[in-house]
């Protein structure tokens, strides 16, 4: 049977494909339409986590020990805020790498064990060079040499096999396969990437997808109910985006740069607020800005976590 993890990662995948060729994403030069459907979806991504993270918000410490927090993170972020786009794709690879690995987290009863926990720390920073390789191309990438971006890789990759070969016994088939099929599926994409430029949307997008569609099976297995108001609800943000995008009904002079603005502020904005309100970080980072929840030391426990 494959895990539930990879079937979800590969739906994602499939899609994010099949909106590429449908909108003309695969195209290098710039395409408003396949620009126009990552920002609404992501737009729609963005307010739809706030709404979902309510549970979160709740545990925020109070007054002034959130306070010195909250300025903590602007002081570190603030720089890269200022680098513009290089920075958006820099920080993003951050919030990239965090999620991904810690959706496998979730699907791995042993969370606690040292060689589980190394095997994490491993695999995060694998899919930040991953991502870092695939777009090579991009404005700040490309005036990496490509030996370094192969070197940095080869090691990465030598240390994840040997955290994964230790972690081996610990792990069930189903955990072992949810705990590497993604790091030995993205040896293909690094091939394809040499025949395909891999842009930042392309990811992007994935990851959009793959968070919009990441609830179903819960609400569908425990709460057909939340299942009708989360669809309503991302229908809702979907069409009102859709309006107001370069290909919807209601104008706007300079409509792409008035679209891409929004994306881009609130892009940073998600992001630097995923650090105090996601669960799908390492163990510290949550309590550190939610000491309220209740954690071991290395488990992030389930709860309201569909999309944050």
């Amino acid at each position: 049977m494959i895990p539930s993890l990879v079937l979800l990662r590969g739906t994602a995948f499939l899609l994010t494909l099949g909106l590429i060729f449908f909108t003309g994403g695969e195209r290098s030069v710039y395409n408003e339409r396949w620009e126009s459907w990552v920002y609404i979806l992501g737009l729609s991504h963005y307010l739809c986590a706030l709404v979902y993270s309510k549970k979160q918000i709740h545990q925020l410490p109070r007054a002034y020990d959130f306070s010195w927090k909250a300025a903590l993170t602007v002081l570190v972020t603030s720089p890269l805020l200022i680098l513009d786009g290089f920075s958006l794709l820099f920080l993003f690879g951050f919030h990239h790498a965090f999620n991904e690995a810690y959706l496998v987290d979730r699907a791995t009863r042993v969370q606690k064990d040292s060689v589980v926990r190394s095997l994490r720390t491993a695999s995060i920073v694998l899919y930040f060079l991953v991502y870092l390789f695939l777009l090579k191309k991009e404005p700040g990438l490309d005036r990496v040499p490509p030996q370094v971006l192969v070197g940095i890789l080869f090691f990465g990759y030598a240390v994840f096999f040997y955290f994964l070969f230790r972690a081996r016994r610990a792990l069930s088939r189903s955990e072992f396969i949810d705990n590497c099929a993604a790091e030995i599926f993205s040896l293909f994409i690094i091939g394809f990437s040499f025949y395909f430029d891999v842009k930042f949307h392309h990811v992007v997008a994935y990851h959009f997808i793959l968070w919009a569609i990441r609830p179903l099976p819960r609400f569908l297995r425990s709460d057909p109910a939340g299942l009708s108001k989360y669809l309503a609800l991302t229908g809702l943000l979907f069409g009102a985006f859709y309006l107001i995008s370069p290909m919807g009904w209601v104008y706007y002079p300079l409509q792409g740069s008035f679209f891409y603005m929004q994306f881009a502020i609130w892009s940073y904005l998600h992001i630097t607020l995923s650090f105090a309100l996601s669960d799908f970080h390492p163990g510290w980072i949550v309590r550190f800005f939610r000491p309220s929840r209740t954690l071991r030391p290395g488990v992030v426990k389930s709860g309201n976590d569909r999309l944050y």
